[in-house]
């Protein structure tokens, strides 16, 4: 599975109007699948591909 910016190098996933991921091969909006602790994958209901976004890793300053 590749990730969800690999996916928007690659050409296969692209934003769309509203600023929402959409799969360019079948022009639909990416569907939220399971959610896990170091990130969310992102499925295209019409071809059944999958992308991965991981999560941003928050950074604590200390003190």
């Amino acid at each position: 599975m590749k990730s969800i910016r690999r996916g928007l190098w690659d050409g296969e996933v692209g934003k769309d109007t509203r600023g929402r991921f959409a799969c360019r091969i079948c022009r639909e909006s990416l569907v939220v699948g399971s959610e896990e602790g170091d990130g969310t994958e992102r499925s295209c209901p019409e071809c059944d591909r999958s992308w991965k976004s991981t999560a941003p890793r928050w950074r604590t300053t200390g003190g």
